[in-house]
C-alpha cells in the first residue's frame, strides 16, 4: 500500500474558549535542560557520504583503449564520444572489379594476386622442374616448355615428380582435378587461369588435395557444380595465394582434418552452402575476404581456425540460414584484425564445450536477423569460452555480445546503436549490448572490463543466472524500446560491478531480480529520464540481497523494488550514495521516491537524498536503519506524491541514528499502522514546508494507526504545522527532545481556516510522553492535547507561545503536563481551545 495524506479541516476554526487555570508558572520545578550535544546547530551531526571522486560528478571510468588505430584504419567518433578504429573508408566500401578486392587496411581495391596481364603463362621459379598446361593446347605437347604445353591439368598431375610446379596458362579448365602428390600450381592470375567443375556432385570436389606440400597461387575456383576446393586426410595440407573461388554450388572451401593456409583468398556467391568449412583440421586464413556465402562465411568444426586480416561480408543468403563466423565441437578460432560486416543470424559464435574463441581488434556490424533467429553480433554459447579484446560491435540488430551457458571474457569492447540505425521497427525487445542467458543447465559466465555501450533500445548488460563482473563500464542513451529497459540487469546472479557510469539513458539503471547476490561500487546514474512509476535509478526484484557503495544516482528516479514472492524478503545496502533527481516528468508521471521498497530489508550508511520529486523513502514490511543519513527538500510534483522525507508502513522496524530530515513538503518523518516501530536517535526533523499549492501539512514527525515511536536526542524545527503529532492510537516516547520554531500557515491571514504551529499535538487515542524537553517559539502552542489524546511532560520548558498548552479534551489532568515543566513568554500556560485540527486519512494513490 502507499501512502497519501489529506488535510481535513473541522468546523469552528480559531475560536478559544475559557482560559484554564495555568497554576505557577515554573511548573513547581527546575527542568532538566535536553541532553544534546549538538542542539546549538539544530541539527543531527550526519556525516557526509565518503566519496572521493564526488567532486566530479561520476566516478573515473576508464574508456576502452582502441586506439591508436592500425595502418589502415580510420578514427571515428560515436555520437556520444567514443573513438574507435574502423578499416572501412568513410563512403563505405568500393565496388571492385571480378579480379580485385577490398582487403582489411586496404585503401582501395587491390588485385586478387598478381594481377592481370597478357602474358600467356605465369612465371615461374628459377631451376623448378616446370610443367606447362595451356586449355586446349594441341595433344601433342609434352608440358616441357611453354611451346609444348599439356592440354589438360590433370595430365599435367599425372606425370608430375613430387616438388614440380605446374604453370597454367590463361583459359578454363573444365576438369575434376586431385592432387596426390606435393605439386605447385601457378596460374595467370585469378581470373586468367579458371579451375571448373560443370559436372554435379555432392561428394566429389572441383579440387581435391590429399597430398602434404601442396601450393595453389593465382587462379580462379569458379561456378564449380559442387564444393570448390577440398583438403581431406591428415597428412593433407595446402598454402593458396591469390584465388578467387565464386559461385560454387556446394560448400567453397572444405579442410577435412588436413591443413590449409591461405592468403589473399577470396570466396564469393558460394550459392548453396557454407563459404569456407574446417571439419577436424587447421585453417590460417589472412588478407582474405569470404562474401555472400547461402549459409555461414567460415565454419570451423572441430579443429583449429586462425583468421587475420580477413572481411566475412553479408554470409546467410538463403532463408533461415547465415553466419559469419562459426566454430564449434571443441573447436580453437582466433580472429584478429578482422570485419565481420552485415552478415545474418550472427556475425561470430563459439558454440559447445572445449569450443573456445579468441578475438582482438575486431568490429562486428550490421548483423541482421532472419526469420526465426536473432542478429547478435558475438555469441558465446553452450559450454564454450571466449576472449575478445578490443571489440567493436556496431548496428547489430538483437545484441552485439551474447554469452548463453558460456563463459565471456571481454577487455576494450564497443557496442554502437545495436538495431536502431537499421529500422525503426518497435516490436523489438531485445536489441542491447551484452546479453547472458543459460542454456541447457548451464549458466553464463562474464567478465567485462573497459567497455562502452552507446544507444542500445532495451538493455545495457542483461544476464540471467551465473555470475558476472564488471568493470569500468559505461552505457549511454539507452532507448526505450521494451516494457522492462535497464542499463544493467541482472537476474539470479552472483555479480560485481566496479566503476560504471549510466547517463542519458531511459529505463532503470541497475535492475536486479533474485534470487542474486550484487554488489556495485563506485557507480554513477546521471541524466536519465523516467519512463513509468516502475523505474528508477536501481531496481530490486525477488529475493535479492543488493549492496551499494559510493554512488551517486540522478535524474531517474530512486530506489525500489518490484515484487518479492511471498514469504521471502530481499536485502538493500547502501553506503556513501548521493541520491539527487531532476524533477523530470514524463507523460504526466513525476520521479519516483529516493527508496521505495516492500520486503526489502534496507541499512544505509553516509547516504544522501535531495531534490527527491516525491517522497524521500518508502519502507514497507522490511527492517530499516540509517546511519548518518540526509533527506533533503523533496517535493510533491502530483498530488499522488506527499513529498515527505520518510513514510514507513506496514509491518516495519526502523532505527534511524544522525539522520537529518530537512526542507520536506508534507512530512518529515512518518510512522503509521500497528507493526511498524521507529527508533530515533541523533535525529533533526527540520523545515517541513506544507504542500505546495495548498499549504497543508508541514508536519515534523507523525505517528498514528498504532505506530510506536521512541527517540533519544531529537531537534525538531522550522516545521510549518506541528512539530510532533500521534493520532490514531499511535503511541511517541521521546527524551532530550527539541521542538522549536513552529511556525504558523505560509498564507498568514489569507487562509484563516488552517490552524498551524503546534509543537506537540495528540489526538484520536494518540499518546506522546516527553522528558528533558524543550518547546520554543510555537505559532500557536507549545503543546495540545486534542480529542482523545494524551500527552505527558517532564522536566522541561515551554518557551515563547501564545499558549503553552492547548486543552481539547474535557477534565484533562494538567499534573501530566506540568511535571518539572517551566513556561517562559508564554501568554497563557494553558487554555480550552477550540481550534481546529488535522485529521490524517491513509489511502491508495
Amino acid at each position: 500500500m502507499r501512502w497519501a495524506l489529506f488535510l481535513l479541516v473541522a468546523a469552528g476554526c480559531g475560536t478559544t474558549a475559557a482560559r484554564r487555570d495555568a497554576g505557577p508558572s515554573d511548573g513547581g520545578a527546575t527542568p532538566a535542560e535536553p541532553a544534546i550535544p549538538w542542539i546549538a546547530a539544530g541539527r543531527a551531526p550526519v556525516e557526509a557520504p565518503r566519496i572521493p571522486w564526488l567532486e566530479e560528478g561520476c566516478p573515473p571510468v576508464e574508456r576502452p583503449r582502441l586506439t591508436p588505430c592500425a595502418a589502415g584504419w580510420r578514427e571515428v567518433r560515436s555520437p556520444e564520444g567514443l573513438t574507435w578504429c574502423d578499416p572501412t573508408p568513410e563512403e563505405g566500401v568500393p565496388a571492385c572489379s571480378a579480379s580485385e578486392a577490398f582487403y582489411v587496411g586496404a585503401e582501395g581495391c587491390e588485385p586478387i594476386g598478381t594481377p592481370c596481364s597478357t602474358a600467356p603463362f605465369p612465371e615461374v621459379p628459377a631451376r623448378a622442374a616446370v610443367l606447362y598446361v595451356r586449355a586446349r593446347a594441341p595433344s601433342h605437347g609434352d608440358g616441357s616448355a611453354p611451346g609444348a604445353p599439356l592440354a589438360t591439368l590433370g595430365e599435367a598431375l599425372a606425370v608430375a615428380p613430387d616438388g614440380a610446379v605446374i604453370a597454367l596458362g590463361a583459359g578454363v579448365y573444365d576438369e575434376d582435378v586431385t592432387i596426390d602428390r606435393p605439386v605447385t600450381i601457378l596460374g595467370t592470375c585469378s581470373t586468367g587461369s579458371v579451375l571448373t567443375s560443370s559436372r554435379p556432385s555432392e561428394t566429389l570436389a572441383g579440387v581435391e588435395v590429399r597430398a602434404a606440400g601442396v601450393v595453389l597461387r593465382d587462379l580462379g575456383l569458379l561456378d564449380a557444380r559442387r564444393t570448390a576446393l577440398r583438403v581431406a586426410g591428415a597428412e593433407a595440407s595446402a598454402t593458396v595465394q591469390g584465388i578467387l573461388l565464386r559461385g560454387a554450388t556446394g560448400v567453397g572451401v572444405i579442410v577435412e582434418d588436413g591443413s590449409l593456409e591461405a592468403t589473399e583468398l577470396v570466396v564469393r556467391d558460394v550459392a548453396a552452402g557454407n563459404g569456407v568449412v574446417v571439419r577436424g583440421g587447421r585453417l590460417s586464413l589472412s588478407r582474405s575476404v569470404v562474401s555472400r556465402a547461402a549459409d555461414v562465411g567460415v565454419e570451423v568444426i572441430g579443429g583449429a581456425a586462425t583468421l587475420s586480416h580477413v572481411r566475412v561480408v553479408a554470409n546467410g543468403v538463403a532463408p533461415y540460414a547465415g553466419g559469419g563466423v562459426e566454430a564449434s565441437d571443441g573447436a580453437q578460432l582466433t580472429v584478429t584484425s578482422s570485419v565481420l560486416d552485415a552478415n545474418r543470424h550472427v556475425g561470430v559464435v563459439a558454440a559447445g564445450a572445449g569450443t573456445t574463441l579468441d578475438l582482438g581488434d575486431v568490429v562486428v556490424r550490421d548483423t541482421t536477423r532472419t526469420s526465426s533467429s536473432d542478429g547478435l553480433g558475438v555469441l558465446v554459447a553452450d559450454g564454450a569460452e571466449a576472449r575478445a579484446e578490443r571489440v567493436v560491435g556496431i548496428h547489430d540488430q538483437a545484441a552485439e555480445v551474447g554469452v548463453v551457458g558460456a563463459h565471456l571474457v571481454a577487455t576494450d569492447l564497443a557496442a554502437i546503436e545495436p538495431w536502431r540505425a537499421r529500422s525503426e521497427r518497435t516490436d523489438i525487445d531485445q536489441a542491447g549490448g551484452v546479453l547472458g542467458q543459460p542454456y541447457d543447465g548451464a549458466a553464463p559466465a562474464i567478465e567485462l572490463a573497459r567497455v562502452w555501450i552507446e544507444g542500445a533500445t532495451s538493455f545495457g548488460v542483461n544476464t540471467s543466472e551465473g555470475t558476472i563482473d564488471l568493470e569500468d563500464v559505461h552505457v549511454t542513451r539507452l532507448q526505450e524500446w521494451s516494457p522492462f529497459p535497464a542499463n544493467v540487469r541482472v537476474a539470479n546472479v552472483e555479480g560485481a560491478a566496479r566503476r560504471v557510469s549510466i547517463r542519458r539513458s531511459e529505463g532503470f539503471g541497475v535492475g536486479v531480480s533474485g534470487p542474486s547476490r550484487f554488489t556495485a561500487e563506485d557507480l554513477c546514474v546521471q541524466d536519465s529520464r523516467r519512463l513509468s512509476r516502475e523505474v528508477a535509478s536501481i531496481g530490486m526484484g525477488g529475493a535479492c540481497d543488493v549492496r551499494v557503495e559510493r554512488a551517486v544516482l540522478e535524474g531517474s528516479g530512486g530506489l525500489s523494488n518490484l515484487l518479492v514472492p511471498e514469504g521471502e524478503r530481499a536485502r538493500l545496502e547502501l553506503r556513501d550514495v548521493v541520491m539527487r533527481a531532476s524533477r523530470r516528468t514524463v507523460d504526466d508521471l513525476t520521479d519516483g521516491p529516493g527508496l521505495w521498497t516492500e520486503d526489502v530489508d534496507v541499512l544505509a550508511e553516509r547516504v544522501r537524498f535531495e531534490g527527491i520529486p516525491a517522497n524521500g523513502m518508502e519502507i514497507a514490511h522490511a527492517t530499516l536503519s540509517l546511519v548518518d543519513v540526509s533527506i533533503l527538500d523533496t517535493e510533491a510534483e502530483l498530488p499522488r506524491f506527499l513529498g515527505a522525507g520518510v513514510v514507513l508502513y506496514e509491518d516495519v522496524a526502523a532505527t534511524l541514528s544522525r539522520v537529518d530530515v530537512a526542507g520536506n513538503r508534507t512530512v518529515g518523518i512518518s510512522a503509521s499502522s500497528e507493526d511498524v516501530t521507529l527508533d530515533l536517535e541523533d535525529v533533526s526533523i527540520r523545515d517541513t514546508r506544507g504542500a505546495a499549492e495548498t499549504d497543508a501539512l508541514g508536519v515534523g514527525l507523525w505517528a498514528s494507526s498504532h505506530a510506536r515511536v521512541t527517540g533519544r536526542r531529537v531537534v525538531v524545527s522550522g516545521n510549518r504545522q506541528a512539530g510532533v503529532v500521534a493520532e490514531g492510537r499511535a503511541e511517541v516516547v521521546l527524551e532530550d527532545l527539541a521542538v522549536w520554531d513552529t511556525l504558523g500557515p505560509a498564507c498568514g491571514d489569507a487562509c484563516p481556516a488552517l490552524e498551524r504551529g503546534f509543537g506537540l499535538l495528540a489526538m484520536q487515542r494518540g499518546s506522546i510522553d516527553v522528558s528533558r524537553f524543550e518547546i520554543w517559539s510555537s505559532a500557536r502552542c507549545g503543546a495540545l492535547v486534542g480529542p482523545n489524546g494524551r500527552i505527558d511532560l517532564r522536566a522541561g520548558s515551554i518557551v515563547d507561545a501564545p499558549i503553552g498548552l492547548c486543552l481539547q479534551q474535557e477534565g484533562y489532568p494538567l499534573g501530566r503536563l506540568r511535571d518539572g515543566v517551566r513556561f517562559v513568554d508564554v501568554g497563557a500556560e494553558a487554555e480550552d481551545t477550540t481550534l481546529s485540527l488535522p485529521s490524517f486519512e491513509e489511502t491508495q494513490p
